[in-house]
């Protein structure tokens, strides 16, 4: 019998939920959230608008120390209006997902060119798939997917940018010991399908502990680049928390430099479809795109993606990039901060970053 992923009881409450949905633009629908693929599209995509990618708890807090636990991310994005970073991110989408009845689970993943795992995504089965699993990812910053991605062999969707496409690929790490070509002797094939050993790789159901690919390209004349490599064995919260404290202290780690927040929304002159059923969230609906405001270090940029919610409206215009800020001194970030992420930091934050590398002149 070949294992599905089971019904597991969320950590919050259905008051909890309840917030949340309010929060994302979805609290006004009017009957409730079944666990369908549209469902996991709509909270996905309104959770990736709503909840900003940032790191700033690393750098400007006491501890130094982003925690990811799912009660501190409702109440710091939720409540306070600020976010997390993939670990925290992807952890609140997950318990979401299972307090509306999804089957759900986290994995661990590693960034391209890191050498270590550092990043977090679940696998969704939504009820009216047939056992279609889905990966979705709502904390990899910038280039995180922004739709779900089935998981099957060469699945693409369209990606964060015009013309730009995102797929999953069943491949191993390059660095991995473990032969998966599909030419071995099949003694040792550590990746039975429906019908047995010899089940194609698209016809391969749901599998665990298998490795993927998440890739991107600009074009489609363009070359894929993969940007994650990730195993479908469960990882757990307590796992992310440790995962959280190595990363915020880690000298060498992918956010030590930097000061980093990316918040998507949705273009002003979107022709969404504002009173159809995805209007909650104003040009949510099925014309809307969307853009990227990004603060990285001492430059805030804001990119229009062109990012088309239907395939049929990507590449009408080319991608374009706007350079808002330059910041010369920590008080401008500050204020930039406020001005347009709507997040304060305190005089004691501000002293709390002073002397790492991540600081600014004051």
């Amino acid at each position: 019998m070949s294992p599905k992923i089971k019904n597991v009881p969320s950590c919050f409450t259905p008051a909890e939920l309840a917030q949340y949905l309010d929060k994302i633009g979805l609290g006004s629908t009017p009957r409730p959230l079944e666990p369908t693929l549209d469902t996991l599209t709509k909270v996905t995509r309104h959770h990736l608008t709503a909840f900003m990618f940032e790191n700033l708890g690393m750098h400007y807090s006491d501890t130094h120390i982003v925690d990811p636990s799912p009660s501190i991310v409702f109440r710091r994005a939720v409540l306070e209006g600020r976010g997390s970073w993939c670990f925290g991110l992807n952890g609140l989408l997950l318990e979401m997902l299972r307090a509306i009845g999804f089957k759900a689970y986290a994995c661990c993943a590693r960034v391209e060119g890191s050498k270590v795992q550092a990043h977090a995504l679940s696998l969704v089965t939504p009820s009216d798939t047939r056992g279609a699993t889905y990966m979705v990812d709502a904390g990899f910053a910038a280039r995180t997917a922004v739709w779900p991605i089935r998981l099957r062999h060469g699945e693409t969707v369209p990606g964060v940018s015009t013309g730009e496409e995102q797929r999953l690929v069943r491949a191993a790490h390059p660095a991995s010991s473990i032969d998966w070509s599909d030419d071995n002797d099949g003694s040792e094939t550590l990746h039975p399908g429906t019908e047995g050993e010899g089940a194609k790789v698209d016809d391969l159901g749901p599998m665990w502990n298998q490795n993927w690919a998440f890739e991107s390209r600009q074009s489609a004349s363009s070359a894929w680049i993969p940007l994650l490599h990730f195993s479908t064995t469960e990882m757990f919260i307590e796992d992310f928390c440790e995962m959280s404290i190595a990363l915020s202290l880690k000298p060498s780690g992918l956010f030590w430099p930097s000061v980093l927040v990316v918040k998507f929304f949705v273009e002003e002159d979107s022709e969404g479809d504002a009173d159809g059923e995805d209007g909650e969230a104003g040009g949510m609906g099925r014309g809307g795109e969307l853009g990227r405001l990004i603060l990285h270090q001492n430059i805030l940029k804001r990119k229009f993606g062109r990012v088309a919610l239907t395939g049929s409206d990507m590449g009408k215009e080319p991608a374009r990039e706007e350079v808002l800020e330059v910041f010369n001194t920590e008080r401008e970030r500050v204020a930039a901060l406020k001005k347009y992420f709507g997040i304060e930091i305190t005089d004691a934050e501000v002293g709390n970053i002073q002397g790492r590398v991540s600081a600014l002149p004051l």
